[in-house]
């Protein structure tokens, strides 16, 4: 048997630009999280290059991130059940520079906000193994997650960027999935809160 590394193992799917369709999910999604009462309040930010994870393995050990915060959002402690929420967030991997990195704008319900500062650097660690640096995650309070969607979209095609009105910026090259959204926000959910009449109707968007 060939043990020489990578032979035998299919090459995952690289990409350096967002596409229309994810980016309009992810516009749609932060605005379905407002209206659904599970507004998108903490903003935290990665930086691969300062761990041991493998550049094209950063988007398998992000996903491994998310699913531990998803126990966690789901399961509070007993003493805290009324505070137990779905996992609600949008998300983004980018690379510019070769600087691989990747931003989660998520909702943390304001009770359980300290506890999910504290355990974001085990989840991490634990995702990626060895984090050099402290700096590898930053945090910051939300208060408008409709104004960091055009940071978070900035990736986009040149073509679809003008479409959203965003200032287009390059972010290099990421392998596997580059961006996404919870399910709770994802299309499905905008056309079933559509047909409710819970989210607004569709917008022809028009380019400029």
């Amino acid at each position: 048997m060939d043990t020489t590394p990578g032979v035998g193992v299919a090459k995952r799917r690289a990409s350096d630009l967002i596409g229309v369709k994810p980016s309009r999910n992810v516009h749609l999604g932060v605005r379905l999280a407002r209206v659904l009462g599970l507004d998108l309040n903490q903003f935290i930010s990665f930086n691969f290059s300062q761990t041991a994870c493998p550049p094209e393995n950063a988007d398998l050990a992000f996903a491994k991130l998310r699913a531990a915060f998803g126990k966690w959002v789901r399961r509070p402690g007993k003493s805290r059940w009324v505070v137990a929420a779905p996992p609600t967030f949008v998300w983004v991997i980018e690379n510019p520079n070769d600087c691989l990195n990747a931003h989660w704008l998520v909702h943390v319900p304001t009770e359980r906000q300290a506890e999910f500062a504290a355990n974001l650097p085990k989840w991490f660690e634990a995702a990626v193994g060895e984090v050099y640096s402290d700096k590898a995650i930053k945090i910051k309070a939300v208060t408008n997650a409709e104004g960091l969607k055009a940071y978070f979209l900035k990736g986009l095609h040149p073509s679809a960027a003008r479409m959203f009105g965003i200032r287009h910026f390059y972010q290099g090259w990421v392998t596997g999935r580059r961006i996404g959204h919870s399910k709770n926000i994802g299309p499905v959910q905008v056309k079933k809160w559509r047909n409710l009449g819970v989210f607004p109707p569709a917008k022809r968007w028009v380019t400029h």
